[in-house]
């Protein structure tokens, strides 16, 4: 969050407009990753550890087949609002970090994975801050900082765990192969759900460069979208939590006035931020209404993410496929309505993204119960 006030501070809004931009192609980019689903892994490994051995492989064919593609997109289609070599790397180093989520994840070590985040953070400011102060050239400074700092993050875990690296020495075998590739029938039914789920997770930042014309005004909307993100993000830290079943166990036992109580204090802490970052980003053109609207978000993301988790701990995929189909729809619909009838400004996309949020939240309500997938 303070990297997001550092470069509008530094750089400017347009800037911050053009990494949000960036980072959701990217998004999309990656999910070449999910070859292997990780919600598909982060539970079978739990059931049968023995796949760990599988996950190092996937970790270093994943970072060369990202390797190349990000190349041909950064070479030769264009899709980056900012044309550096760092981007090439920091894309790359995503299926590394994929690896070390699962690991964390799968095995409840949360506090571990907290920490990495932390030191990943510490050392983006700290680099964005003295390539400023070195007048680096400002896409340079972003991408490079964010690129350095978790390549260095990562390197620190491996330093600290030994049978790491050693599981990265002996990952090219054919035994790693066989037991990724044994479990294929099993993968199929979730690759539309993943393709689903990463274009809705990057709907916002695309759709949003489309509606707004001003780029000013569209990363004075980001930085309000930055508030929501990041209380969101730190309820995805229960979800994180919530791929450990006897948690998801607990979690779902807790009354519903009890989730209420949650609900509410989030909303009023992403306000609070989102009003925060806007403040210490130095943007006049912000609407407070848009945040107090978008804030809304939170209560159908806490409701969803239970929802969510309950779905792929049972397997029960296609009711998340349906509700990020019918979000995708909603989403789309309204964006393109709008837009022909010449509705324009925050508080109108603001409406939109809640509604399209409401829209998730009902269908996976609606079909949780009729639609069953037998997983075998």
């Amino acid at each position: 969050m303070l990297c997001t006030v550092l470069i509008v501070r530094f750089f400017g809004s347009e800037i911050y407009a053009g990494l949000i931009v960036d980072l959701s192609y990217i998004s999309i980019l990656t999910i070449l990753l999910e070859i292997v689903p990780t919600n598909y892994i982060l539970f079978k490994v739990q059931d049968d550890p023995t796949r760990y051995q599988g996950l190092a492989f996937l970790a270093v064919i994943s970072f060369l087949i990202l390797m190349i593609a990000t190349y041909v997109a950064y070479k030769f289609l264009g899709i980056f609002y900012t044309n550096n070599l760092w981007i090439i790397l920091y894309v790359s180093s995503i299926a590394i970090k994929k690896y070390i989520d699962i690991k964390l994840q799968s095995s409840g070590h949360l506090s571990e994975y907290f920490l990495i985040e932390f030191r990943g953070a510490v050392l983006r400011l700290t680099l964005l801050y003295l390539l400023f102060l070195l007048s680096t050239p400002p896409p340079v400074a972003v991408w490079a900082s964010l690129t350095i700092s978790t390549i260095l993050t990562q390197s620190i875990w491996f330093a600290k765990n030994g049978t790491e690296r050693k599981a990265f020495k002996n990952s090219i075998n054919r035994s790693s192969w066989k037991q990724l590739t044994g479990d294929m029938h099993s993968y199929l039914p979730y690759y539309l759900g993943i393709t689903l789920k990463r274009g809705g997770n990057n709907l916002t930042p695309i759709l949003a460069n489309v509606f707004f014309k001003d780029k000013e005004v569209l990363g004075a909307f980001f930085l309000a979208y930055r508030g929501l993100q990041f209380t969101i993000g730190q309820l995805r830290t229960i979800e994180g939590l919530l791929n450990h079943r006897n948690t998801l166990n607990k979690i779902k036992s807790i009354s519903t006035k009890n989730k209420t109580v949650v609900a509410t204090v989030c909303q009023f802490t992403c306000i609070v931020i989102s009003i925060g970052i806007l403040m210490l980003s130095g943007i006049k053109i912000y609407s407070f209404y848009a945040v107090l609207i978008l804030s809304f978000s939170v209560w159908i993301s806490m409701f969803a993410m239970i929802e969510r988790a309950n779905a792929y701990s049972t397997y029960n995929i296609k009711s998340v496929n349906f509700s990020i189909a019918g979000y995708i729809i909603v989403y789309i619909s309204m964006v393109s309505l709008s837009s022909s009838f010449g509705i324009k400004g925050q508080i109108a996309y603001s409406i939109l993204l809640v509604v399209s949020d409401l829209a998730y939240l009902g269908t996976i309500l609606i079909f949780k119960n009729n639609v069953k997938y037998d997983n075998k």
